[in-house]
């Protein structure tokens, strides 16, 4: 987990940084599986969702983040994250 959070900071601080606050976030898990039910596709994001947040120098509770989560079928596990500014 920890390694997921810091390789998830890492990658979105340029972005973070362009987008700004407030921030629409959108987590999309990529698997091979079915999918997740929404509690565990959540918990499966955890660690992405605080190091997007330690990006924006926030805590993943601040309100100026509005989160949302997906899934898509592919063929190999991944993680994309989608920020936009909001109004």
């Amino acid at each position: 987990a920890k390694a997921q959070r810091r390789k998830a900071q890492t990658l979105a601080a340029p972005r973070a940084a362009a987008v700004g606050l407030p921030v629409a976030v959108t987590l999309t898990r990529i698997a091979p599986s079915a999918g997740l039910d929404d509690d565990n596709l959540r918990g499966a994001l955890k660690a992405v969702r605080d190091g997007v947040a330690d990006a924006f120098g926030l805590d993943d509770r601040d309100e100026r983040i509005a989160w949302a989560y997906e899934q898509q079928r592919g063929k190999e596990y991944g993680v994309r994250i989608n920020m936009e500014a909001m109004a």
